[in-house]
């Protein structure tokens, strides 16, 4: 399988006065890492890292806290990284949100006083931190009733049908069209629409479904020359 990273075409310096500044495969934005790749596995990575360390710390003093006091330090130096600008990692590659599972459940360890082996599921969930979901339907509520900020309740359109339908009682929105085919003109595959070709991987072979189906076809064809007369 090729990756994101493999697909995009580096791209050429800009020339400033008589310097060259070359561009960066990743930028930091209010905290957050952005890679040109919009993968955002740096971002969970340095996110991991950095909450790890501050769990290893906790680790460290816990036995000498009660459950209330654990609980709050680990909200304020473990859980504040993971929620920071958790709304990004919905619809991620799942093996991205795993990672910070992990240290949720690492942490709810540590406030429970738990084993690394215990199960860990229902004391995750009395902990209520299942929260990125929740997070964008609550902004997606203040975008629909005018709380938020005016350029966000811009880009929801109500779904008001043009008779009358049960679906218009359901407060569902409008999906906007999209085309697929941007990122392929980045790449210069403007004709991938409609050609037998793959302009990706020019080199690629056919499915293995269509080379099974081809073969057996070919079988059958040369059974049959060798059973005329």
């Amino acid at each position: 399988m090729v990756s994101r990273e493999t697909l995009i075409e580096p791209a050429t310096p800009v020339q400033v006065g008589l310097n060259l500044v070359y561009p960066s495969q990743k930028a930091n934005n209010l905290g957050v890492v952005i890679e040109s790749s919009l993968s955002m596995s740096t971002q969970i990575r340095e996110t991991c890292k950095a909450a790890q360390f501050q769990l290893s710390r906790i680790n460290k003093i816990c036995r000498f806290l009660d459950f209330s006091t654990a609980k709050c330090i680990v909200n304020a130096l473990v859980l504040s990284r993971i929620d920071y600008c958790i709304s990004l990692y919905l619809g991620l590659h799942e093996e991205l949100p795993k990672r910070l599972q992990r240290v949720q459940n690492a942490a709810a360890r540590t406030i429970f006083s738990l084993n690394k082996h215990d199960p860990i599921s229902k004391y995750r969930k009395a902990l209520h931190w299942n929260r990125a979901k929740f997070r964008v339907a609550c902004l997606f509520f203040r975008c629909l009733n005018g709380s938020a900020l005016t350029y966000l309740s811009n880009l929801l359109t109500p779904y008001s049908p043009a008779r009358d339908l049960r679906s218009g009682e359901k407060n569902l929105l409008v999906t906007k069209p999209y085309r697929l085919i941007q990122y392929g003109k980045c790449l210069g595959t403007e004709n991938l629409a409609g050609s037998g070709r793959n302009h990706l991987f020019p080199n690629s072979k056919k499915p293995e479904s269509q080379t099974y189906r081809d073969r057996k076809m070919a079988e059958k064809a040369e059974k049959m020359t060798c059973n005329f007369p």
